[in-house]
């Protein structure tokens, strides 16, 4: 049976991590490994004993920039957030124009959702239970 993972700690994880670490979740003990921290043997890696965890990639941070642009309520917000994310960089960009139209908190209130319902889902489809300590640390 598959251990269980705090949802807060593997959030912590997927937002965190460094971008080009290959991170897999060890079934049997709940906990995340970097694929040559400790070693795992190619032959394990893709066993059942150890899940890839899914990457969230600059691209996905981009399109998911996108949607949130298109759904800003004010008209000049969703002008300047495109424009920033047409310039030559865009992430830095868009993080500029979220604080000069004061919607920053909106930015990272929209990510978090969005990461939370990726996390519950790759771990839903592995079959890993999951403490939910999420909504208790923003209390």
């Amino acid at each position: 049976m598959p251990a269980t993972i705090s949802l807060s700690q593997f959030l912590a994880t997927l937002q965190f991590s460094d971008p080009t670490a290959v991170l897999y979740f060890d079934r049997a003990t709940g906990r995340i490994v970097e694929a040559n921290r400790p070693k795992i043997p190619d032959s394990e890696r893709e066993s059942a004993c150890f899940q890839p965890l899914p990457i969230f990639t600059e691209q996905d941070e981009i399109e998911l920039a996108r949607q949130f642009s298109a759904a800003a309520e004010k008209s000049e917000d969703r002008q300047r957030l495109n424009l920033a994310l047409s310039s030559a960089n865009p992430q830095e960009a868009f993080q500029t124009a979220l604080f000069r139209c004061q919607i920053a908190n909106e930015w990272f209130q929209f990510r978090d959702k969005h990461l939370l319902r990726l996390a519950k889902n790759w771990l839903d489809a592995q079959g890993v239970a999951y403490i939910d300590d999420v909504a208790r640390q923003a209390d």
